[in-house]
């Protein structure tokens, strides 16, 4: 999954982007 899909996915998921991309990258996953 490239970073517009995941974007895209967090978007439908009514999450911010950029909020749930840094969680993902901490290890933790926001959705």
């Amino acid at each position: 999954m490239d970073i517009a899909e995941f974007v895209d996915v967090a978007a439908a998921l009514g999450l911010d982007p950029l909020e749930t991309l840094e969680e993902t990258m901490r290890g933790t996953c926001a959705i």
